[in-house]
């Protein structure tokens, strides 16, 4: 049971509507998924779980990755009306006023109210490497962090550019990069499935990279577990708007995550 979160009480204009609203969703085939798979896992330390990408409407990043996930759990569902459905029980939950979702425990209530069975709240900084590798192969996390301009990680902004992240998968080191004719470094799309191979469990020391998407890019990234956690340390406000806001913000952000299991998805 996830307790009441008090919100603020500022005078809102009247909330968005869900009316009409097209979502844009990446999704990947079967095949694309297996040869991606082969592509990537040969010879390499990794674990990803497969989810499509819904890309975000407005202030909507929270919406669309619990989106991607309630797709992944059951893919006869429509994109566009499974985010409007999201939306709606947003708006109707009174936890949002344009999409926004500006509390992990927000979140949390939201996920159950959609019936996802015993999503977890935790502390992200308190998870050791293991704990967190056995915790992504079978579960995705939702964490906030703040997006520099290429949305990468970052502190400079203090929580104005704060946005949410679907972590889907780990690595202990980064893959090979690829190159165009170019020269150009590519990011591994969404469809580049890879799964854990390592015949050793990782030692504490190894660097730790999660793979994230989010309703910015229809790219998956391959970030530092430590910077993102960083990110998130450094959400002390955000960009002023007409949002339901929670009292102390820093405390319904920082160093909280919501963890939800998956079925068999890969």
């Amino acid at each position: 049971m996830v307790a009441h979160v008090p919100v603020c009480t500022n005078v809102l204009p009247s909330p968005r509507t869900t009316t009409a609203a097209t979502w844009q969703c990446v999704k990947t085939t079967a095949e694309e998924h297996r040869r991606r798979n082969e592509e990537l896992s040969r010879g390499s330390s990794y674990h990803c779980h497969q989810l499509p990408v819904v890309i975000q409407n407005g202030p909507t990043c929270g919406i669309a990755a619990l989106t991607s996930v309630l797709l992944a759990l059951d893919p006869r569902r429509d994109a566009s009306d499974t985010a409007n459905a999201v939306l709606k029980e947003a708006l109707d939950m009174g936890i949002t006023h344009q999409g926004e979702i500006l509390s992990v425990e927000y979140m949390a209530r939201l996920c159950v109210s959609l019936g996802l069975s015993a999503p977890s709240l935790i502390e992200p900084s308190q998870l050791r490497q293991y704990e967190l590798v056995n915790l992504l192969k079978e579960h995705v996390i939702l964490i906030v962090y703040d997006k520099d301009k290429n949305n990468e990680p970052t502190t400079r902004y203090h929580g104005e550019r704060a946005h949410w992240l679907l972590i889907t998968g780990f690595s202990f080191r980064k893959p090979l990069p690829s190159f165009s004719s170019r020269g150009r470094i590519h990011n591994h799309r969404v469809g580049d499935d890879c799964f854990y191979k390592a015949q050793k469990a990782p030692t504490e020391s190894a660097t730790l990279h999660v793979f994230a998407q989010h309703g910015r890019s229809r790219l998956r990234q391959l970030w530092s577990w430590s910077k993102i956690l960083e990110s998130n340390r450094s959400i002390v406000r955000i960009k002023p708007g007409t949002w339901i806001q929670p009292e102390n913000l820093q405390d319904h952000l920082t160093n909280k995550a919501v963890c939800i299991k998956l079925k068999s998805v890969y």
